[in-house]
């Protein structure tokens, strides 16, 4: 969008374009894809935002004949991010949480099965029990436990961006107003995730 058009929506009802289609039943979902030998996942999330898995039983789910991955399935396999900035900390990041949950709704379990509420009723059979561990939700706070132990401070990467002398800002401003402020954690809400297909069928969006 070009500066002249982005200021010329400034202050005007701009109407929607997509609402059509949405409402009337023509948009396509993720849901809405049906492929041959197409199987369904659930995951069993983490109700905690950390803790120590103890103990993870998958018996009864197995027994009434679905598919469950643990943990213990992908304990080789990480992702690791990467980046050439300072002083960033590399972390693994597990297929499903093994051993402890860094995060609430981590995934700890996968059951597969035929459609969606099979899976679904496989994955209420899966017991994990948990011992809860202290979370830290202040970054200028030392951790009492650490998420990674790569980065016991918690701290993941730190930049200092320099545009002059703050003092000198200070003394030289005519009003200086302190507040403390507190930005809670938040992310977009799209109405569904990106999706791909290894069959070739294109990424469908909302």
């Amino acid at each position: 969008m070009t500066a002249e058009r982005a200021a010329g929506a400034l202050g005007r009802n701009v109407r929607r374009k997509e609402d059509q289609r949405l409402i009337t039943g023509h948009g396509r979902y993720v849901s809405d894809i049906e492929l041959p030998r197409m199987r369904h996942v659930a995951f069993l999330r983490s109700p905690y935002g950390h803790a120590r898995i103890t103990g993870v039983d998958a018996s009864a789910a197995r027994e009434a004949g679905h598919r469950v991955f643990t943990g213990a399935d992908f304990a080789h396999v990480a992702l690791r991010a990467q980046s050439a900035l300072p002083s960033y900390v590399e972390t693994d990041q597990p297929v499903l949480a093994h051993e402890k949950v860094c995060y609430s709704g981590e995934p700890v379990a996968a059951v597969v099965a035929a459609d969606r509420y099979r899976a679904e009723d496989g994955m209420e059979l899966v017991d994990v029990e948990y011992e809860a561990l202290p979370a830290t939700v202040c970054a200028w706070v030392d951790p009492a436990e650490p998420v990674h132990p790569e980065a016991p401070d918690n701290v993941l990467l730190q930049r200092t961006f320099d545009a002059g002398s703050v003092t000198d800002a200070f003394a030289a401003a005519d009003l200086v107003v302190e507040r403390e402020l507190i930005t809670n954690r938040h992310a977009g809400n799209p109405m569904e995730c990106r999706a791909a297909s290894r069959c070739g069928t294109p990424p469908m969006g909302s």
